[in-house]
């Protein structure tokens, strides 16, 4: 079972706008350097603490949006954090 099935991430950076679907099993985040790997465990970190997750000031992530899809105990959630 899946338990994080989608993350949204709009105006972050490298991530204008980006859907990430996240497989059943493990998942892998790869890529070059710079290309933005960290930021997708950051924006899940966002989304589910909030700024408290931001390594920076929540000033340097203007119009930032991250939605995050997850199931959790066979209940299907929804965050959206701006």
């Amino acid at each position: 079972m899946k338990v994080i099935e989608q993350l949204v991430i709009k105006n972050c950076f490298k991530h204008k706008h980006t859907t990430i679907n996240f497989e059943e099993g493990l998942n892998y985040i790869i890529g070059p350097e710079g290309s933005g790997k960290t930021i997708i465990l950051e924006m899940i970190s966002f989304a589910l603490f909030g700024n408290v997750a931001l390594r920076d000031v929540s000033s340097s992530y203007k119009k930032l949006e991250v939605t995050l899809y997850f199931n959790y105990l066979n209940s299907k959630f929804k965050i959206i954090r701006k």
